[in-house]
């Protein structure tokens, strides 16, 4: 779903992945995929130094008998969440914030007009190893000053997936909890 235009627009990065795992690791990697590097921005909307990447295959997948990853991020560092860059977030007093398991739902989710946050998995709001009951990104939103409402979008499996319902419900109770805020859940449909 991500046009030209929008990769532009949102200063995304599209880099062989095996050029990123070098970048960061300092090693020769073989990965065939390619990244599309999102930068994060805080919700004064300044790029703040962490980011994301979806590894996408451009090859038919070969078959194997190991999954590869499919998100890659900084590694041994406190998580963040993804404030889409097409949404004023200085501007968004009164409206219902959505939040995706990924950076490109929350893309998608702005394209469509409705400010979204991209997690880095289901559980990508927290980090017991850090200490992080709840990332940044999301306890800096004006909640009650702007009247915001919440709602979590997670994939269509969230229905008969228990480790998928666990992280919904885990996700509510932080930001009810910490922050007063009460989320509702919107399931997907599940579709081709």
């Amino acid at each position: 779903g991500l046009t030209i235009e929008m990769i532009t627009q949102c200063g995304l990065e599209i880099v062989q992945a095996k050029d990123l795992f070098q970048r960061v690791y300092n090693m020769q990697s073989f990965d065939d995929r390619i990244a599309i590097v999102f930068k994060h921005i805080s919700a004064t909307g300044h790029v703040i130094p962490w980011w994301s990447s979806r590894l996408v295959d451009v090859n038919p997948p070969r078959p194997s008998f190991t999954q590869r990853g499919k998100m890659f991020c900084p590694p041994n560092q406190s998580p963040h969440a993804y404030l889409d860059p097409l949404t004023d977030w200085s501007q968004i007093a009164g409206k219902t914030v959505y939040i995706h398991e990924s950076c490109i739902k929350a893309l998608n989710g702005a394209r469509l007009g409705y400010p979204s946050v991209g997690l880095n998995g289901v559980f990508g709001f927290t980090s017991r190893k850090h200490k992080v009951d709840l990332v940044e990104e999301l306890r800096d939103l004006p909640w009650k000053g702007a009247n915001l409402k919440c709602k979590i979008v997670f994939d269509s499996n969230a229905a008969d997936n228990p480790n998928i319902k666990y992280a919904i419900s885990q996700l509510s109770e932080r930001l009810f909890r910490l922050l007063g805020v009460e989320a509702t859940h919107l399931l997907l449909p599940k579709s081709p």
